[in-house]
């Protein structure tokens, strides 16, 4: 495998904020990961190791973009047969795609994108700071896979927060539910 994997048991059950109910009790964390990082992008998952266990899900990563002097760190790049969910935690990234959309993702936002018959796009830090958040890549189904590209773009306001726990599958999924025939897998 090319992430360190241990196994680790919880000691003490998790804290939470008061008025918060667990729906399930407690269970012990199976498996910890410190990743493969490459450049800017630390890969948590893969199909070489846990992305085995847990498909559709194909890729995790955690992701730290610097600002970059005279372009983007990675450039405008293409995906095809796959979705992405991106969500940033720190920073904003000016994005483009060849669906024709453009904009800024601020922190908290959600990026949902499907490939599918090949879509290219890019992201690059605004400002002077970094920006930092996890892109959940999925496997489309088959009858997906060569559907038109499509992409959707969340601000925070438009993503749930249940408690310390904010929704973006959810959020992703009724926003496309609403707007379009295609809907996120």
């Amino acid at each position: 495998m090319n992430a360190q994997l241990a196994t680790v048991y919880a000691d003490q059950p998790p804290q939470r904020e008061p008025g918060v109910q667990a729906l399930s009790p407690p269970r012990p964390v199976v498996f910890r990961t410190r990743g493969t990082t490459r450049g800017p992008i630390t890969r948590l998952m893969s199909p070489g190791d846990l992305g085995q266990l847990v498909k559709p899900f194909v890729f995790l990563d955690l992701f730290t973009v610097k600002p970059s002097i005279g372009g983007a760190p990675m450039g405008m790049h293409p995906h095809s047969g796959i979705a992405t969910l991106t969500y940033l935690m720190e920073g904003e990234v000016g994005y483009e795609d060849s669906t024709g959309k453009q904009g800024t993702l601020p922190t908290g936002g959600v990026e949902w994108m499907r490939a599918g018959n090949g879509v290219w796009h890019d992201g690059v830090p605004v400002g002077q700071s970094s920006a930092k958040g996890f892109q959940l890549w999925v496997a489309l189904p088959a009858a997906e896979e060569n559907a038109p590209a499509q992409s959707l773009y969340l601000s925070p306001d438009d993503v749930p927060v249940a408690g310390p726990v904010r929704v973006c599958c959810w959020a992703a999924t009724a926003r496309w539910k609403a707007g379009s025939r295609h809907r996120p897998t």
